[in-house]
């Protein structure tokens, strides 16, 4: 989706950006060619695992007003797929019912702790649970 993008540059200072349509996003770059990577990581950090990201505004809702006067605009394509990622948590089963001789399996020690007496396996048996 195409959002509007306010770019200004003060005197010793990289190029300062906002979006009007996303409140609290802003980024900056010392060219202005990066921009348009610095704002889509700008847009996932603030909006990570939001539902709701507002919506893209026309540019010509913004170039009149006064608070954005000593810039210049920029359309920035942002990726809204990459945004509202949530981590999904995922349980796989082997295909069909455990047999009747089926047990459980046992949790395997670490390998930092593998032959190492005490550390989470047997001793004399190689550190390896059983």
């Amino acid at each position: 989706m195409l959002y509007p993008l306010y770019v200004w540059k003060d005197a010793n200072s990289a190029y300062g950006a906002a979006f009007p349509d996303l409140p609290g996003v802003n980024t900056a770059a010392a060219d202005p060619h990066d921009l348009n990577k610095a704002a889509q990581e700008a847009v996932e950090a603030m909006y990570e695992g939001e539902a709701d990201i507002p919506a893209a505004s026309a540019i010509d809702r913004w170039t009149s007003d006064p608070d954005y006067a000593d810039g210049f605009w920029m359309l920035v394509e942002i990726d809204l797929s990459k945004v509202n990622i949530k981590p999904v948590r995922l349980n796989i089963y082997p295909a069909g019912k455990p047999a009747a001789g089926d047990r459980p399996v046992r949790q395997i020690p670490p390998p930092h702790t593998l032959g190492v007496p005490g550390a989470g396996g047997h001793e004399g048996d190689g550190g390896i649970a059983r």
